[in-house]
């Protein structure tokens, strides 16, 4: 047997055993969903009735087996790593804006396949995680001012908010570039960075936002496109524009209301039918209701939430700083695309075009939050052994 089997074997022992559990089921479920959910839209495309859902296994299978490579790397080890992936996703999604195919108004696909948005988010996790270890003592310490850290709270800064602002204003992906804004804002929250030193941050980047918004109305550019001031100013009435923005959010409505308590049944949906376009991607979630009712749509966010609840307690319980900051980051990565995926689904806020974990289709998604799975598994694994001690 090989070392490397050896130690995949001995490492997979130790894994937490409850998120690996659900999470498989979840993903088993998923592609279930997908071939339920896609089957109106293969006929469109004229593609096979397997066509999403192979093409989503396919990603699984390489999903799985990097995770089983990254439960065996230390994350002490992991540094030049977080820097390659980070410069890799910045790379990526700067190449994006000479090179990249425009889909649905967004700057955000090269046209052989492949979302580079998404690689930033596990990016921007593990990289934050790693500065804020190294970095730990000297943003704590009173010691050290303002004037003391700035270029060092300016690095971080441009770590934290660099790609989300490339993808937001310049790829023009609102829903990409809001989320990794929002998950690089509790990052920074929730930093070890001094709350005196926040608060001037915090100033600094309302003051540079409000200029901007002045430098924007001056010049007449606006920071939203039409299709999106539509969505923002219609997303709490959406059947009131069913033609327009509020088509699939209204169709939504209606699958949800069909599938009752119990639902239809696996399969049996009729919203799928056109109704709602692409069904097996962002708006997932409508298609489960509906054939599953109220009673199985609230099991799987229970679980979701309980998942949630786990990840969290290995960011307590990790052995180092780098381990805590990397579990929360992802669990704020799951929160808010779970938030705002089913916020727009139920119009309590614009839809987005988010995807949702586990069950939308999407290779670029599924990959980078496989990375955030199998670190948040490395983080526990070593927290069970309690080899490496916090510094």
């Amino acid at each position: 047997m090989s070392d490397f089997l050896k130690m995949t074997i001995k490492n997979l022992r130790d894994i937490d055993k409850p998120i690996a559990i659900i999470t498989t089921l979840f993903f088993a479920f998923g592609l279930l969903n997908i071939l339920s959910a896609s089957s109106e839209t293969v006929v469109r495309y004229s593609q096979p009735l397997f066509f999403y859902m192979q093409r989503h296994a396919f990603f699984l299978v390489i999903g799985f087996v990097m995770f089983l490579f990254i439960i065996n790397i230390s994350t002490k080890k992991l540094d030049k790593i977080s820097l390659l992936l980070f410069g890799g996703a910045l790379f990526l999604n700067i190449l994006l804006i000479i090179v990249g195919q425009e889909h649905k108004g967004n700057l955000n696909w090269f046209s052989t396949g492949g979302q580079p948005s998404e690689l930033a988010k596990p990016a921007i996790i593990l990289f934050s995680a790693i500065i804020f270890e190294t970095k730990f003592r000297r943003l704590q310490d009173k010691k050290y001012s303002f004037q003391d850290n700035l270029q060092l709270l300016i690095f971080i800064s441009a770590v934290l908010f660099l790609l989300p602002i490339i993808v937001f204003q310049i790829h023009g992906d609102a829903g990409g570039g809001g989320l990794m804004g929002l998950i690089s804002i509790a990052i920074f929250l929730a930093s070890p960075i001094k709350k005196e030193d926040k608060t001037i941050l915090i100033g600094l980047f309302t003051a540079l936002a409000g200029l901007s918004l002045i430098i924007m109305a001056a010049t007449g550019t606006g920071l939203f496109g039409p299709t999106q001031v539509s969505r923002l100013t219609n997303f709490r009435d959406p059947c009131s524009d069913y033609e327009g923005t509020g088509f699939q959010v209204c169709n939504s409505f209606i699958a949800i209301n069909e599938g009752g308590i119990f639902g239809v049944g696996l399969g049996n949906s009729a919203q799928k039918h056109s109704y709602i376009p692409d069904a097996h991607t962002d708006m997932v979630f409508a298609i489960i209701a509906e054939e599953l009712g109220f009673i199985g749509a609230s099991l799987i966010l229970f679980f979701k939430f309980y998942l949630l609840k786990r990840i969290l307690d290995i960011s307590k319980k990790a052995c180092n700083i780098r381990g805590q900051y990397i579990a929360l980051g992802f669990a704020f990565y799951m929160f808010f695309h779970t938030f705002i995926n089913l916020g727009g689904l139920f119009g309590l806020i614009p839809l987005t075009g988010v995807t949702l974990p586990f069950f939308s289709y999407g290779p670029s998604f599924t990959l980078s939050f496989i990375l955030g799975l199998a670190l948040v598994q490395r983080v526990h694994i070593e927290s069970v052994r309690k080899k490496i001690k916090i510094k």
